[in-house]
């Protein structure tokens, strides 16, 4: 069985040299390790879009040709193939979730899916309002609500009626809006974030029950990657904006942010503004930020107190990189535990 703590990076390459940038407040990212267990190597697809850890422990990888579950040992395929041909809607794999029955929800570029871990059976869903378009993110909130949002709007499974219900009305207050919705997150307060492709940011209020309008916070609109860190502040990832940090973020009225956008041929600043994901590695104190360029780390001590300086890794012929809120463990000989990367070789052409 594995074991996984605080964060797992997953990197993908073309090559593997690594140049660490950025001054003293994170020197300890130039001598960060990557390495890459050499099962990965047996994936069919090294373009990974998601990682997800289940209730057991087992890491899902999402890939653009199948999902593979992983148990740091070996992978198992699940994917259309020569032998199981409509096995899955498609098998470009967007995002994997658990709810409390042991159901896997598998969210692709055409529909939706679910496999039933206690039986290893997979249903597939052809008849919903989201059925031929993609499912970008699944969010199985801590009552165990089951959340979609895809490019056609944001729905919730009805158990009962084994149906789903839109409610894109309910969040922006127009009956004929749909949302492209890009990232879910709930919060500690058990708030539900909703961050979308150009409409913006929304919230959706546990003790009211209302749906909250965020003001526009960049030029397009995009609340691409949401992120909430130890210390509760809330984080948005753009798709070319940069990366945004909320204050007085349960108070729309006051609500401003800060914003850490790429500054060619300066050190100090976020490697890209498209970014990608963000978790934090809690050891350091630290927010690890993936990027169209690299990986970007910022200290999230005194990061009220300005200029925050972030360090930058750069990933010579990087295309993708991928931060889950985990990290995969490895148990050493002398009984002790470290974190280490996984990076993984893209082959293109």
């Amino acid at each position: 069985m594995i074991r996984l703590f605080y964060l797992l990076l997953l990197l993908f390459l073309v090559g593997m040299d690594v140049c660490a940038t950025g001054g003293n407040s994170l020197s300890a990212s130039s001598s960060l390790q990557f390495e890459s267990p050499p099962v990965l190597d047996e994936l069919s697809n090294k373009e990974v879009q998601s990682i997800y850890q289940d209730r057991e422990g087992y890491m899902w990888i999402c890939t653009r040709n199948g999902l593979f579950r992983y148990d740091g040992y070996s992978l198992v395929a699940y994917k259309s193939n020569f032998t199981e041909p409509d096995l899955l809607t498609n098998n470009n794999i967007y995002c994997v979730a658990e709810d409390g029955k042991s159901r896997l929800w598998i969210g692709t570029y055409r529909g939706l899916n679910m496999l039933d871990k206690r039986t290893d059976t997979v249903r597939k869903f052809t008849d919903t309002p989201f059925s031929h378009t993609g499912v970008s993110q699944i969010l199985v909130t801590a009552d165990d609500r089951v959340l979609f949002g895809t490019e056609h709007g944001l729905y919730t499974y009805r158990e009962e009626e084994d149906d789903f219900c839109a409610l894109d009305s309910l969040v922006t207050g127009h009956g004929r809006s749909v949302l492209v919705v890009k990232s879910l997150m709930e919060d500690d307060r058990g708030d539900i974030w909703i961050g979308t492709w150009s409409t913006g940011l929304y919230r959706y209020e546990r003790k009211t029950g209302r749906y909250i309008v965020y003001p526009r916070m960049n030029e397009r609109n995009s609340a691409h990657v949401l992120f909430q860190d130890s210390r509760k502040n809330i984080w948005v990832g753009t798709w070319g904006c940069g990366l945004q940090m909320l204050h007085d973020a349960y108070d729309p009225s006051r609500t401003t942010w800060t914003t850490f956008a790429a500054v060619p041929d300066k050190e100090g600043t976020v490697s890209d503004n498209l970014i990608y994901s963000i978790s934090e590695d809690k050891s350091t104190s630290s927010l690890w930020v993936g990027t169209r360029r690299g990986l970007s780390i910022l200290s999230l001590k005194n990061i009220e107190l300005p200029p925050p300086h972030i360090s930058q890794m750069y990933l010579r012929g990087l295309f993708l990189i991928i931060i889950m809120s985990q990290m995969f463990t490895k148990v050493l000989p002398e009984g002790k535990s470290r974190p280490y990367v996984v990076t993984c070789r893209a082959t293109f052409g």
